[in-house]
């Protein structure tokens, strides 16, 4: 399945279904796991991948 490109590739929305997707594939997380990091640390994908990246 090919999921949309994201309109700002420097944030994480996770409130569109396609852009989750995508972001779920491009971060190698679960949705549930991708939601939880966005909400400790907000939508900067910078600050996303090191939340991430912290926690495995």
């Amino acid at each position: 399945m090919s999921h949309r490109i994201p309109n700002d590739e420097a944030r994480v929305n996770v409130n569109d279904e396609q852009e989750l997707a995508y972001w779920c594939d491009e971060l190698d997380a679960d949705a549930d796991t991708l939601r939880e990091a966005v909400s400790a640390v907000g939508v900067d994908v910078t600050n996303v991948r090191m939340h991430l990246s912290q926690v495995r």
